[in-house]
């Protein structure tokens, strides 16, 4: 990773304006920058900033395309919370492809080159059960992605096994579909037992090694943060 690859997500930047958390990472001098495809989302620490592309005027679109001009890389994170794209519920399923399209769309607007996703469980099903439906949609997003010139990349959480997320990215197949890679996530494939554990630290950077080792060159963002030594705790600044 260059330095110049090195930037901020603007959910760290809890309760600020959208136009002053961009110009707080322009600031501090990062040349890289993730920007929330959505609004209203609250976390510990409070909302996040960020946007509604359908939303926007024309004018709004402009003005929000250059206030992001002159960094050298934008990533934009599509919407997720309250929002299954898995489900057996049509109704929503749509609407999670609808808006993930819409991030696509302003991607390529933005000139953002990747977006994040999740996948998520659905409700009453095994894994295996709907791991087909899985390939297939992010595979059609993927097609979609193509032709706004961006990418996707599929956060790691779920599948909830090592084994499984891996076998997803890499079953898809698609070059404009691969891993976004969330270094605080990890813990979540490794049981608290053995977390807390003397050797706890030792297995989740093994395992973290072996997740970059095998995906390689199909990450295509990363989200990097420290845990907390104690609780685990994640999002927390480097060494904190």
């Amino acid at each position: 990773m260059k330095l110049r690859q090195l930037g901020v997500n603007l959910a760290s930047l809890a309760d600020y304006d959208l136009q002053d958390a961009i110009d707080i990472v322009r600031k501090l001098g990062f040349s890289s920058i993730e920007l929330p495809a959505f609004r209203g989302v609250r976390h510990s620490v409070g909302e996040v900033p960020g946007f509604w592309f359908d939303e926007l005027t024309e004018d709004e679109r402009e003005e929000l395309k250059e206030a992001l001009r002159g960094f050298g890389h934008i990533c934009l994170h599509a919407p997720f919370v309250d929002l299954p794209l898995f489900t057996s519920n049509p109704g929503v399923r749509e609407e999670a492809l609808d808006q993930i399209r819409m991030t696509l769309e302003a991607a390529w607007f933005l000139g953002a080159e990747v977006v994040t996703v999740h996948a998520n469980h659905k409700t009453g099903y095994s894994l295996e059960e709907f791991y087909g439906e899985m390939v297939e949609a992010f595979r059609k997003l993927g097609d979609f992605a193509s032709s706004c010139n961006t990418k996707i990349g599929i956060e790691t959480g779920y599948p909830d096994r090592v084994r499984e997320y891996l076998k997803l990215i890499l079953d898809v197949g698609h070059e404009a579909v691969g891993a976004t890679l969330d270094v605080g996530h990890i813990k979540a494939y490794i049981s608290r037992n053995l977390l807390d554990s003397e050797r706890g630290p030792e297995l989740f950077n093994d395992t973290l090694l072996h997740m970059t080792r095998t995906l390689g060159s199909v990450i295509f963002h990363i989200h990097l943060h420290d845990l907390r030594p104690g609780d685990w705790r994640d999002h927390r600044k480097l060494g904190g």
